[in-house]
């Protein structure tokens, strides 16, 4: 039974930090931050979501408030980065928007896989493990 649990938590993890890695990418593309910091951040949100902490307020939350970013606010193209730094509300551009939605409907099939999916393969295991 053991093994069973260890595979489903496997499973787990797997669609956990692949989710991790696409929101983040997407909501945070200028973050500037070390990585225990950002890979906390990455396991805690997605494996919170898990369990219904979605926090849609804190999901837009650097695309409305800004970013420190070294790219043009409407175009996207300046590689070049500013002496000083400017904040951009992302959401007002394409790319931003995009991200949002690209990332909130992530959200939505992530949670739909994992709580509807993954937890019924971990019923059928057991059952299957109490049968034999």
């Amino acid at each position: 039974m053991s093994i069973d649990l260890f595979f489903f938590l496997f499973l787990l993890m797997v669609f956990t930090i692949a989710y991790g890695v696409a929101s983040q990418a997407l909501l945070y593309p200028f973050r500037e931050s070390n990585v225990g910091e950002a890979a906390f951040e990455l396991l805690g949100r997605s494996y919170l979501n898990v369990f219904g902490e979605i926090d849609l307020e804190g999901f837009d939350g650097h695309l409305t408030t800004g970013h420190c970013d070294a790219w043009d606010s409407t175009t996207f193209t300046s590689m070049e980065k500013p002496d000083e730094c400017t904040k951009v509300n992302l959401l007002h551009t394409k790319v931003g928007r995009v991200n949002y939605y690209v990332a909130f409907v992530l959200l939505s099939l992530y949670l739909l896989f994992v709580n509807i999916m993954l937890i019924n393969l971990l019923i059928a295991i057991f059952s299957n493990t109490y049968e034999n």
